[in-house]
């Protein structure tokens, strides 16, 4: 009979090594003369406390004091669905009138806001405003 290959001698020694933890654990249990439907395990939820987030983000300090707009985008006059419409967004408003211009020989539109295009997507506008309290 040939050997079994490392690998599998690596899986069975984690097996077991697993199986012994499980049985310490059982063992530990039983001795607390506790029976298991008694245990009852309680989660509260985590207070949500909007700590500033600026002190570890590393976004610059202009950033802190912008403007932003939450709302839920509007559905698409088209026969589709309603998909686009389940999340709640989160946009940077533009901050003045000085930082678009257009090219003169070409007449392309720029911009010095690095956060214009930006949109957050979020599940609910509960978690929208907190970002943006969190955020400064």
């Amino acid at each position: 009979m040939a050997a079994p290959s490392l690998r599998c001698q690596r899986l069975f020694r984690g097996f077991t090594a697993k199986r012994s933890a499980i049985r310490r654990i059982i063992t530990k249990a039983q001795s607390l003369d506790v029976p298991l439907q008694s245990v009852q395990i309680h989660h509260e939820p985590e207070p949500r406390i909007a700590l500033a987030a600026d002190v570890f983000s590393g976004a610059p300090d202009e950033l802190h004091h912008r403007t932003v707009r939450i709302f839920k985008p509007a559905k698409t006059p088209m026969q589709s669905g309603v998909h686009a419409t389940r999340n709640w967004e989160l946009e940077f408003d533009i901050p003045g009138k000085n930082t678009r211009w257009e090219h003169p020989l070409i007449g392309w539109a720029a911009s010095s806001d690095y956060m214009q295009g930006t949109r957050l997507k979020f599940n609910t506008k509960d978690d929208a405003i907190h970002f943006a309290e969190k955020q400064g």
